[in-house]
């Protein structure tokens, strides 16, 4: 668990921390949009620590061209709205690997800073054929299918633990904006 000093985030990365799932918060409120929290599943899937807390999550791109996903994640951001994409991403070893990125935007609370909760997928080192066909049907052979299926399947268990993670924030900057 990392966390910013800038930003008091009290007990709340302790309880993210308890998720299986990678997850980070940025601050959408500054302009740089700086990570202010990643857990440990976090960096256990990128490499990267504690030292990439007040950088934006860029950082995974390298040298990668994601500039579809980033003008959809820019205008997620700017919308603040949820949004899902796939980018490609480099380990902090220099492996390249496909992520797919859940934003959901943690909403408007007074003393705190708007928040974005991020959750990061690694769908492999191969670029799906669209992003659209990892939530299509996949119905080739019998082989195929089952594993895409446990596939949509696995990314739908994140989805709802991401949901949950969000919740847990939520729940916690309400109750932090009432003290």
């Amino acid at each position: 668990m990392k966390t910013t000093d800038l930003i008091d985030l009290g007990n709340l990365p302790e309880k993210l921390d308890k998720f299986s799932i990678a997850l980070t918060l940025a601050n959408i409120s500054d302009p740089k949009q700086p990570l202010i929290y990643m857990n440990s599943a976090f960096e256990k899937l990128t490499g990267y620590g504690g030292e990439m807390i007040g950088q934006n999550c860029r950082f995974l791109q390298g040298e990668e061209d994601n500039e579809q996903a980033r003008a959809e994640i820019r205008l997620a951001i700017e919308e603040r709205r949820r949004t899902q994409v796939v980018l490609k991403n480099v380990r902090a070893n220099g492996e390249v690997f496909y992520n797919m990125l859940i934003l959901l935007p943690n909403g408007e609370y007074e003393g705190l800073p708007d928040m974005m909760l991020g959750t990061q997928i690694d769908i492999g080192d191969h670029a799906p054929g669209s992003e659209s066909d990892i939530d299509s049907d996949y119905p080739r052979d019998s082989a195929a299918a089952a594993r895409h299926r446990s596939f949509q399947l696995q990314v739908e268990r994140r989805r709802v633990t991401a949901e949950a993670a969000l919740r847990l924030t939520q729940s916690w900057c309400a109750l932090r904006s009432h003290q």
